[in-house]
Protein backbone atom coordinates (compact mmCIF):
# COMPACT_ATOMS: atom_id res chain seq x y z
CA UNK A 1 0.00 0.00 0.00
CA UNK A 2 1.18 3.36 -0.94
CA UNK A 3 0.56 5.05 2.62
CA UNK A 4 2.56 2.31 4.10
CA UNK A 5 5.24 3.06 2.01
CA UNK A 6 5.26 6.80 3.04
CA UNK A 7 4.79 6.19 6.54
CA UNK A 8 7.74 3.82 6.68
CA UNK A 9 10.16 6.72 4.57
CA UNK A 10 9.28 9.07 7.74
CA UNK A 11 10.16 6.42 9.61
CA UNK A 12 13.19 6.08 8.63
CA UNK A 13 14.04 9.93 8.01
CA UNK A 14 12.89 10.71 11.80
CA UNK A 15 13.36 7.69 13.38
CA UNK A 16 10.78 8.65 16.26
CA UNK A 17 10.95 7.12 19.74
CA UNK A 18 6.89 8.42 19.46
CA UNK A 19 4.26 9.31 17.50
CA UNK A 20 1.65 12.05 17.82
CA UNK A 21 -1.19 10.48 15.00
CA UNK A 22 -4.07 13.32 14.10
CA UNK A 23 -7.01 11.27 13.35
CA UNK A 24 -8.95 13.93 12.06
CA UNK A 25 -11.74 12.63 9.64
CA UNK A 26 -12.86 15.49 7.99
CA UNK A 27 -11.54 13.87 4.75
CA UNK A 28 -14.11 10.94 5.12
CA UNK A 29 -17.15 10.35 2.36
CA UNK A 30 -19.69 12.06 2.88
CA UNK A 31 -17.94 15.13 4.93
CA UNK A 32 -19.43 18.68 3.80
CA UNK A 33 -15.83 19.77 3.38
CA UNK A 34 -15.60 17.11 0.32
CA UNK A 35 -12.16 17.14 -0.31
CA UNK A 36 -11.49 13.76 0.19
CA UNK A 37 -13.14 10.41 0.00
CA UNK A 38 -11.91 8.55 3.05
CA UNK A 39 -13.32 5.39 4.76
CA UNK A 40 -12.73 4.22 8.10
CA UNK A 41 -11.20 1.38 7.06
CA UNK A 42 -8.81 2.96 5.05
CA UNK A 43 -7.73 5.45 7.93
CA UNK A 44 -8.12 2.08 10.12
CA UNK A 45 -5.23 0.37 7.83
CA UNK A 46 -2.67 3.58 8.46
CA UNK A 47 -3.67 3.39 12.31
CA UNK A 48 -2.74 -0.96 12.31
CA UNK A 49 0.13 -0.27 10.34
CA UNK A 50 1.68 1.97 13.01
CA UNK A 51 0.59 0.05 15.96
CA UNK A 52 3.17 -2.65 14.68
CA UNK A 53 5.85 0.09 15.00
CA UNK A 54 5.41 -0.52 18.57
CA UNK A 55 6.06 2.77 19.59
CA UNK A 56 3.97 5.41 21.97
CA UNK A 57 1.46 6.80 20.14
CA UNK A 58 -0.42 9.79 21.38
CA UNK A 59 -4.44 9.32 18.97
CA UNK A 60 -6.17 12.68 18.49
CA UNK A 61 -9.17 12.88 17.09
CA UNK A 62 -10.30 16.04 15.02
CA UNK A 63 -12.14 17.52 12.00
CA UNK A 64 -14.75 15.68 10.83
CA UNK A 65 -18.25 17.83 10.18
CA UNK A 66 -20.61 14.99 9.56
CA UNK A 67 -20.96 14.25 12.98
CA UNK A 68 -22.60 10.67 12.45
CA UNK A 69 -20.19 9.56 10.25
CA UNK A 70 -17.00 11.61 12.49
CA UNK A 71 -18.67 8.92 15.35
CA UNK A 72 -19.29 5.91 13.42
CA UNK A 73 -15.18 6.85 12.36
CA UNK A 74 -13.78 7.36 15.83
CA UNK A 75 -15.63 4.22 17.30
CA UNK A 76 -13.70 2.44 14.68
CA UNK A 77 -10.53 3.73 15.09
CA UNK A 78 -11.21 3.56 18.40
CA UNK A 79 -12.05 -0.23 18.76
CA UNK A 80 -8.90 -0.99 16.38
CA UNK A 81 -6.67 1.14 19.10
CA UNK A 82 -7.67 -0.88 22.04
CA UNK A 83 -8.06 -4.01 20.04
CA UNK A 84 -11.95 -4.89 20.18
CA UNK A 85 -14.03 -6.56 18.11
CA UNK A 86 -17.33 -4.43 17.84
CA UNK A 87 -20.65 -5.02 15.71
CA UNK A 88 -20.89 -3.37 12.40
CA UNK A 89 -24.40 -2.69 13.73
CA UNK A 90 -25.18 0.68 15.29
CA UNK A 91 -26.97 0.01 18.80
CA UNK A 92 -30.07 1.65 19.85
CA UNK A 93 -29.26 5.50 21.30
CA UNK A 94 -30.85 8.87 21.23
CA UNK A 95 -29.28 9.89 18.04
CA UNK A 96 -30.28 6.28 16.26
CA UNK A 97 -32.00 7.67 13.68
CA UNK A 98 -29.03 9.95 12.44
CA UNK A 99 -27.13 6.64 11.83
CA UNK A 100 -29.95 5.87 8.63
CA UNK A 101 -30.41 4.48 6.51
CA UNK A 102 -28.26 1.43 7.03
CA UNK A 103 -27.49 1.79 10.72
CA UNK A 104 -24.17 0.45 10.67
CA UNK A 105 -20.61 1.34 11.82
CA UNK A 106 -19.02 1.41 8.13
CA UNK A 107 -19.10 4.87 6.10
CA UNK A 108 -19.61 3.80 2.21
CA UNK A 109 -16.88 5.91 -0.25
CA UNK A 110 -18.65 8.40 -2.63
CA UNK A 111 -18.33 8.55 -6.45
CA UNK A 112 -15.71 10.97 -5.63
CA UNK A 113 -12.56 10.33 -8.33
CA UNK A 114 -9.12 9.56 -7.34
CA UNK A 115 -6.43 12.36 -8.94
CA UNK A 116 -3.98 11.02 -7.22
CA UNK A 117 -1.41 9.68 -10.30
CA UNK A 118 0.87 7.26 -10.10
CA UNK A 119 3.26 9.46 -10.81
CA UNK A 120 2.40 12.04 -8.57
CA UNK A 121 2.83 9.85 -5.84
CA UNK A 122 6.49 8.24 -6.98
CA UNK A 123 7.48 11.62 -7.13
CA UNK A 124 6.87 12.23 -3.36
CA UNK A 125 7.90 8.91 -2.19
CA UNK A 126 11.56 9.56 -3.92
CA UNK A 127 11.71 12.91 -2.47
CA UNK A 128 14.23 13.20 0.27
Amino acid sequence: MRQEQVMTLVRRKFEPDAIVRQCGVDGLAGDPMEAFNLTPVALGNCIRYLLNWKLPILFLGGGGYNVPNAARCWTYLTSLIVGKNISNDIPDNHYFTQFGPDFTIQVSPGNRPNKNTNEDIESLLHTS
